[in-house]
């Protein structure tokens, strides 16, 4: 088959389109014929971080597909379903957090940027109807995490006030649609006013461009004295920001570290204004049926930025470097 190889850790020209060995199912795994896949900042990660010591290996956790063959045991589906994938194994059985063997399809388990991919059974879902097969595939890690922050984690419902930091990725442009579909006022920060506009067309109801030293102040106002939760992925200089912008009693959700894995806060301002600070990553099965119970009977879709040729996985990751992306990078398969 055919497969987005990465030969050597580096930047995207390590990325090579090329033959790697047909997948065979195991007992109790399927094989999928991978219509779409998407692109997500944990493989660039991976991709310049030679410590992982994954290459030559095939990256990629989100993908929709139809079922191909199905080994032993598998009762699950059947061949001729059109699926998609739960990126990871290993959770558990309980919902506040993954247990020891939780791992993300991708690293160390061989990734979905191929025509073929094997995985467990228990890991694939009915694909939405009403959802084309790139928007099926934004399902998994963007939309999950947004999905068990703001519910699990953040306790978002009506009349809550939101804030969503990196409001322009695809974790950020799904929980502001989750967001408001729950009943939630949505505020964000960007970096244009044209990211804004957009933000607004998806439900946000205003926000702050976090280049301005005042933008903490700007939400706060807006929000009638801070947000009640925000939900955040850059972590370090973001922090002081945020808890800036949350109102006494408020919650920061965190589930990731572009700018930086380490951050100085005041913690007076923690303790003082009674605030919370959660961890979150992914999110359980469970948690990934119940979004699609939500997706279901919601009229929200995940936010599309460029569509590209599994031959062209090397252009999707330059795509995601770029400023002026906005909503998910999807490879088309087959």
């Amino acid at each position: 088959m055919k497969a987005a190889i990465l030969r050597a850790h580096g930047d995207a020209s390590t990325i090579e389109y090329g033959e790697w060995p047909d997948p065979v199912a195991g007992p109790g795994e399927v094989v999928l014929d991978v219509r779409t896949a998407v692109l997500n900042r944990r493989d660039w990660w991976i991709m310049r971080n030679p410590a992982r010591a994954f290459a030559p290996g095939i990256l990629g956790s989100d993908a929709a597909g139809v079922v191909r063959a199905v080994g032993a045991g598998v009762t699950r589906c059947a061949v001729g379903d059109e699926v998609i994938v739960y990126p990871a194994t290993g959770w558990g059985s309980h919902d506040d957090a993954p247990g020891p063997e939780f791992e993300i399809f991708g690293v160390p388990r061989q990734g979905v940027f191929a025509e073929q991919v094997v995985v467990p059974a228990e890991c694939l879902f009915p694909k939405p109807s009403h959802l084309t097969w790139s928007e099926a595939a934004c399902l998994g890690i963007a939309c999950l995490t947004a999905w068990r922050a703001l519910t699990t984690r953040g306790g978002v419902g009506p009349g809550t006030s939101v804030l969503v930091t990196g409001a322009a990725a695809g974790t950020g442009t799904a929980a502001i649609q989750i967001a408001a579909a729950l009943g939630a006022r949505v505020l964000v920060t960007t970096s244009s006013e044209e990211k804004l506009q957009r933000c607004l067309e998806l439900g946000a109801s205003g926000g702050a461009d976090w280049r301005d030293e005042g933008w903490p102040d700007v939400i706060r106002a807006v929000a009638s004295g801070g947000v009640d939760v925000a939900i955040d992925s850059a972590g370090a200089a973001s922090w002081p920001g945020i808890l800036k912008a949350l109102r006494d009693g408020g919650t920061l959700v965190n589930f990731g570290d572009t700018a930086g894995d380490v951050a100085t806060v005041d913690v007076g301002r923690v303790y003082w204004g009674q605030l919370s600070i959660h961890g979150t990553t992914l999110g359980s099965p469970r948690e990934f049926a119940s979004l699609l119970d939500h997706v279901a009977t919601d009229a929200w879709r995940p936010v599309i930025d460029v569509v590209v040729p599994l031959q062209r996985t090397a252009d999707a990751f330059r795509r995601l470097d770029e400023p002026e992306r906005f909503g998910n990078i999807v490879l088309e398969v087959s």
